[in-house]
């Protein structure tokens, strides 16, 4: 498929997004409150209240939420309510992001009330479960390369697909089931040392492409402890396994691979607002099921510097800055085995990522993220006098909505669009590789 084709698709999917989230904003002009509905929903709240009615009170002020998320009067009669009520669990997130907002001190002060009050009143164990559907498409399932060659010796060589008997992208629906478990245990009764646990399991499936085939599983336990003066401690373990196709059509596809983490995280407020933060990981990477996997085995160590600030009342933003390093971590072999193991794995990756959030009205949120890499390899030759050196581009879009915005019946459900786009460049012509993507989900969480 030529680039204009695949740049194409992407901005077709893009735009639908763009166009979705802008209908979101239109389409629901008749739930917008004029200043005296806001004012006589907003007293009928307070007289429902009053009258001993907390579902009627409760249903009031979410019309005025709804309409205008950054009401931070009405959202704080909400979260009092539900805390009343014995349901703080459901509105703890938010509450949580209050506290990072650029908000009054006295208003932060108040937000962290209720989050004392809702540790203090619940139980211990708290979490959520959530499944999720989704259905999109990619247009470079098989991550081929832009040009269909590699470069050996400084020269251009072609480089054929052994699977699929083909020379360019292979574009294909994908359809994705997830299932993630997210807890926490709190294990004293100041409510400030927890344990944190998530469990993850993902199916995805390609109709056409055996290679995007795979079952992902993911689990991971963690210790955290909060300090005075906004300082927070963190560490843990996650294991994962990732089981793919490992030959069609006679033909060596993909690796199995297990993976392993360790990680310490510390981060501090200042002044209420600004959050700074270190995080070392330590990964490891074992490759199975194909004769050659070990040789990609790799132990790789990371260094992640963050700074997250409020712009707004409804955006966050977050910036981080890394530096990965990965090492060969093959066990075995003979010595032609260990070079070609350092050739392949032995790097260098820095990184510069932005993240920002936009809490949007009716119940909308959009997640955008930008990433800038640059991958170099220690002993990998393009030619005699050049290593490999990869610079990687990637951006994505992702935008959720309450479905019962869009349909009553879709009550309890959470609809989302999300968008991708990634573009590698490198002096290894094979290694230069463009592919965007584009998911329609639906998902339901239980709180536990």
């Amino acid at each position: 498929m030529p680039l204009s084709v695949i740049k194409t698709h992407f901005r077709t999917g893009l735009a639908f997004l763009l166009f979705s989230v802008a209908m979101s904003q239109t389409g629901f002009a008749q739930a917008a409150l004029t200043a005296d509905q806001v004012m006589a929903e907003r007293s009928a709240a307070q007289s429902a209240l009053a009258n001993g009615d907390r579902v009627e009170a409760l249903r009031r002020i979410e019309i005025v939420v709804r309409a205008i998320p950054d009401d931070l009067s009405a959202r704080f009669f909400r979260a009092q309510l539900l805390v009343a009520m014995g349901r703080g669990a459901e509105i703890r997130d938010e509450i949580e992001l209050m506290t990072m907002l650029n908000l009054p001190n006295a208003e932060r002060q108040k937000a962290r009330k209720l989050l004392a009050k809702i540790d203090s009143e619940g139980k211990r164990l708290s979490g959520k479960i959530t499944l999720k559907a989704a259905v999109g498409y990619a247009d470079n399932v098989n991550a081929w390369p832009s040009g269909g060659t590699v470069t050996r010796g400084g020269l251009k060589y072609p480089l054929p697909d052994p699977v699929y008997r083909k020379f360019n992208p292979v574009s294909d629906r994908i359809n994705e089931g997830q299932v993630s478990i997210i807890g926490a245990y709190d294990l004293n009764e100041a409510r400030n040392t927890k344990t944190e646990f998530s469990l993850f399991n993902k199916v995805k499936h390609a109709p056409d492409t055996v290679s995007a085939d795979q079952r992902y599983y993911l689990g991971s336990v963690g210790l955290k402890r909060i300090f005075n003066k906004g300082f927070v401690a963190k560490g843990g373990l996650s294991k994962g396994r990732l089981n793919r196709v490992n030959q069609s059509k006679g033909e060596d596809v993909n690796t199995d691979l297990d993976l392993t983490n360790y990680n310490v995280e510390f981060s501090r407020k200042i002044d209420q607002k600004v959050t700074l933060g270190y995080r070392f990981n330590l990964g490891k990477a074992n490759h199975s099921r194909l004769a050659s996997a070990d040789l990609s085995d790799s132990k790789t160590k990371t260094n992640r510097i963050y700074i997250g600030t409020p712009l707004a009342n409804s955006v966050y933003v977050r910036s981080s800055l890394s530096t990965a390093r990965s090492t060969s971590n093959l066990k075995n072999g003979t010595i032609a085995e260990h070079t070609k193991s350092r050739e392949r794995v032995n790097k260098t990756t820095n990184s510069l990522s932005v993240l920002a959030f936009f809490l949007l009205p009716h119940e909308q949120r959009l997640i955008g993220t930008a990433t800038i890499s640059r991958v170099k390899y220690k002993h990998q030759m393009v030619n005699t006098n050049q290593r490999r050196n990869d610079n990687v581009r990637s951006v994505t879009l992702g935008y959720s909505i309450n479905g019962v915005q869009v349909w009553s019946g879709l009550d309890g459900l959470s609809l989302g669009l999300d968008a991708s786009y990634s573009r590698s460049g490198s002096n290894q012509a094979s290694a230069k590789i463009n592919s965007g993507s584009y998911m329609f989900s639906v998902s339901k969480s239980f709180n536990m």
